[in-house]
């Protein structure tokens, strides 16, 4: 029996070493999906569930005398599950839109000493940032724009971001907001590269500074921003 429990407490310490370098070298080659979770108790939360769970199932199968099979079974949905956290981190998609109208046409915001009650008759442009990675690699620039009835449109040019699961485009109102709290969900990303065009709800309105906020909705935690101010 005490030989059993040694080699159960060797085997589970090699598991436990190869677990940790299969992070290190997750962590090497994608910082992002480290920084990710790290901030994210929502996700750290479903790893710790979901090993607890592994460990539980292939306790109860050694208990019914079949220790190989709880093994395999657990060797096999720990690779499944780290597979399908990890796969979308390493997958690029590139999308390349035309530039609509909306932004062709737009003219530059009038000036605050200019005074005028007329409605515009064309969009108006509210202003360009950079993109900044928040825990995650992200650049391309970011253009803001109103049309002529109150609704607001963003476009990124270049967009190169780290890929990542379950990314959104908010717009929200403030300067370098890393959360979506009282912004306009413009949908999920169309790809994480190329140009892009996304529109706020038809009834969002803000004032600046705005933030163009790329959200990872799977983790609860930022991505990306930029402040149109």
């Amino acid at each position: 029996m005490r030989q059993d429990q040694k080699r159960l407490a060797i085997e589970w310490a090699a598991r436990l070493v190869g677990m940790g370098l299969v992070w290190a070298a997750i962590a090497i080659w994608r910082p992002g999906i480290l920084g990710g979770l790290w901030h994210s108790p929502r996700a750290i939360t479903a790893i710790v569930v979901g090993f607890a769970v592994l460990v539980g199932i292939e306790w109860l199968l050694r208990q019914r005398g079949w220790p190989k099979v709880g093994r395999g079974v657990f060797y096999s949905l720990l690779i499944i599950g780290i597979v399908a956290a990890v796969a979308p981190s390493f997958i690029n998609k590139t999308v390349n839109e035309k530039e609509s109208d909306t932004f062709r046409d737009a003219q530059a915001a009038p000036s605050a000493d200019a005074s005028s009650s007329a409605p515009p008759t064309s969009p108006i442009e509210l202003g360009q940032a950079e993109l900044s990675g928040i825990d995650h690699r992200a650049s391309g620039t970011v253009r803001v724009v109103q049309d002529v009835d109150g609704r607001m449109a963003v476009r990124f040019e270049n967009l190169d971001v780290e890929p990542g699961p379950d990314y959104f485009m908010w717009l929200v109102p403030g300067e370098d907001r890393d959360s979506p709290d009282d912004g306009s969900n413009m949908g999920r990303i169309k790809a994480n590269k190329g140009d892009q065009e996304y529109r706020a709800d038809a009834d969002f309105r803000a004032d600046r500074p705005l933030t163009v906020l790329i959200w990872c909705r799977a983790f609860a935690v930022p991505v990306a921003n930029a402040t149109i101010s």
